[in-house]
């Protein structure tokens, strides 16, 4: 798919995504880790796979997930089924997520109203409150 997403024949040919130590995988400086803060190095769509995501959550006792962030359609489509495929209770802000395709972002929210919890941050922020 990814092929023919960039349009090459030859997996060679591929872009490498996010490798360490190159200017897409750096962290921006707005947003750097403070002291305490893990930082997962992330090579897939999903967070699961690759990761210790999976043991980290399980290990502090966390049962809830929620997702914001960019590539509603991939990445964020690909967590968070994964998230909820391993039982994980898996919510997904909707005005927090989004995608360079907005057909396919509306489309992926869509879908994954059938697996996860979609919410709006001002109705979470409220339930958390």
């Amino acid at each position: 798919m990814m092929m023919k997403r960039v349009g090459v024949d030859d997996p060679d040919k591929l872009p490498q995504f996010m490798v360490p130590g190159t200017p897409e995988a750096e962290i921006q400086k707005d947003l750097f880790p403070q002291d305490g803060d893990i930082v997962l190095d992330k090579h897939t769509p999903s967070i699961f796979i690759g990761t210790h995501f999976e043991p980290m959550m399980h290990n502090y006792g966390i049962k809830t997930i929620v997702y914001t962030g960019i590539s509603t359609d991939i990445g964020i489509a690909s967590s968070a089924r994964d998230s909820a495929n391993r039982g994980f209770y898996t919510v997904v802000v909707g005005d927090c997520v989004s995608s360079s395709d907005q057909e396919a972002h509306e489309m992926t929210l869509k879908i994954l109203e059938r697996v996860c919890i979609i919410s709006q941050s001002e109705a979470l922020i409220k339930a958390w409150g």
